[in-house]
């Protein structure tokens, strides 16, 4: 893999004009200079949870809870508007 990329930036690099060659050059050196590899954490701590995940966690479970019962009794009364007697029927019935 190492020698296939080698090649084709000596390929890259030999076929374009001298302005393009020091342009060429220096970007594939700051690209190559400021490669640094990934820090990724591993997943061997084993402290859990913290207070502030918690925390969290509530107040996005209570934000639910409180959006459940006018969610429901919107649902309900749309339907009933739906599926319900027309408002003509029942005046016409008084």
């Amino acid at each position: 893999m190492k020698n296939s990329l080698t090649s084709t930036i000596t390929l890259l690099i030999a076929s374009a004009s001298p302005a393009m060659k020091n342009s060429l050059t220096s970007t594939i050196t700051l690209l190559i200079a400021s490669a640094s590899p990934a820090f990724a954490a591993n997943g061997s701590s084993s402290a859990g949870i913290g207070i502030i995940t918690i925390l969290f966690l509530g107040f996005f479970g209570l934000i639910v809870a409180t959006q459940v019962l006018p969610g429901l009794f919107l649902f309900f009364t749309g339907t009933k508007s739906l599926f319900g007697k027309r408002n003509n029927e029942i005046a016409s019935k008084r």
